[in-house]
């Protein structure tokens, strides 16, 4: 069903309750349902419509981390009575992506309550919100065809705490502007810094996607053709959201970790032939982060790609538990439904954690790889990448 005949169909639910001439300043379980029932899927033949860079966030004066984020995870909010059914059914769809994937919860904004967030509908504007929380009312405003679910996930994004990834302090390092087109995007200072030397995610939500097709981003990533997730969270964000707000419980606990961090309760997810662990890691390679293994007597993370065998030595993240998700080992010829997300395509396409039987020269060990749903699983050895034969495959399933 199209995301258009969905909207049609929800307005005909609220007409028919004879509800819709009085809208509450929130939205409501019935609407969260439903919202649950059809999360923001990714634009696949058209951008994502963003605010003008300069326009897209209003910083606030008190700098850092710290106290701006909000108390509890939680975020009391207010909704604009404004708002049409069609609208309110892009605002419940925004906010449930959030609770979907982490423990942060938009709450009613109630009397006790000394910050919140003002959504509001404004016609003058694309979308536009403050950065962290404040004391008191600030706002995240949308209007015209911003109101839709994937630029209110990319704003409150912002009220979030987050900024945009192509201002990162690190992103000379990813991205270069072609300044015959457009002028660079300013930089982050050193008090709004994530802190958590998390790889730079071209698909993430916070990323401008125009500009990477109109030639004004190049990206130093070989192999990069898509910017910015389309409209849901992108796997990277979830991750960071979950780190910054203290997420720790359930599946919602473990961490991906630069390996120069000292990662600590590494994820062992198989064994060489001869025997010595291997561990689940991630790096990029044509511009896929790829789950693959990693050796800590090596340092080295091998990701399997069309084919081949690579090993990466830098920007390497390690999976780590250290608040004890509980992790199974799943056989299986089918992805589970709570498999373990842990990488993407250039195209979004989402990779998942596994371990894939090798049978070499009358040797066999469960090596740590990667499953692309679109074309299966695969582990790598020797210089190539192996597919995984039949049902010889393991998930990473996680189970709250």
């Amino acid at each position: 069903m199209s995301f258009k005949l969905v909207l049609l169909v929800a307005c005909a639910v609220i007409a028919s309750t004879g509800a819709a001439s009085v809208k509450p300043n929130y939205i409501t379980e019935e609407e969260f349902e439903f919202a649950r029932r059809h999360p923001i899927q990714a634009l696949k033949n058209e951008t994502l419509k963003l605010p003008p860079f300069e326009q897209s966030n209003i910083k606030h004066p008190r700098p850092g981390f710290g106290p701006r984020l909000w108390t509890n995870a939680q975020v009391p909010y207010t909704l604009d009575g404004t708002f049409d059914d069609n609208q309110r059914v892009q605002v419940a769809a925004a906010l449930n992506a959030y609770h979907e994937a982490t423990c942060i919860r938009f709450v009613q904004k109630e009397n006790h309550h000394t910050s919140w967030v003002d959504i509001q509908h404004d016609p003058t504007v694309c979308g536009v919100a403050h950065v962290c929380m404040n004391s008191g009312a600030q706002f995240a405003k949308f209007g015209g065809s911003c109101v839709s679910a994937g630029t209110m996930v990319h704003e409150l994004g912002h009220t979030l705490c987050m900024g945009h990834e192509q201002t990162r302090l690190d992103r000379d390092k990813w991205i270069s502007f072609n300044t015959a087109i457009c002028e660079p995007h300013g930089m982050d200072g050193s008090d709004f810094n994530r802190g958590l030397n998390k790889l730079y995610d071209y698909v993430s939500i916070e990323h401008y996607e125009g500009e990477c097709y109109n030639g004004c981003f190049v990206p130093k990533v070989p192999g990069v053709t898509k910017c910015g997730s389309g409209g849901p969270l992108a796997v990277l964000d979830v991750e960071i959201l979950n780190e910054m707000y203290g997420c720790n419980s359930g599946c919602q606990g473990y961490r991906y970790v630069n390996k120069n961090n000292g990662p600590n309760n590494l994820v062992q997810a198989g064994t060489e032939l001869g025997g010595a662990p291997l561990y689940s890691c991630r790096a990029y390679h044509q511009g896929d982060i790829v789950p693959g293994k990693y050796s800590t007597q090596s340092g080295e993370c091998h990701v399997a790609h069309n084919g081949g065998e690579y090993g990466k030595s830098e920007d390497i993240e390690v999976l780590t538990n250290p608040n004890g998700a509980n992790f199974q080992w799943v056989q299986s010829g089918s992805l589970p439904s709570n498999a373990v997300k842990g990488g993407r395509t250039n195209e979004r396409e989402t990779l998942y954690v596994i371990q894939c039987l090798l049978e070499i020269n009358g040797q066999s060990a469960w090596t740590p790889g990667k499953f692309q749903p679109s074309t299966g699983a695969y582990s790598s050895y020797g210089g190539q990448e192996i597919p995984c034969a039949g049902n010889n495959v393991k998930f990473l399933t996680c189970n709250n």
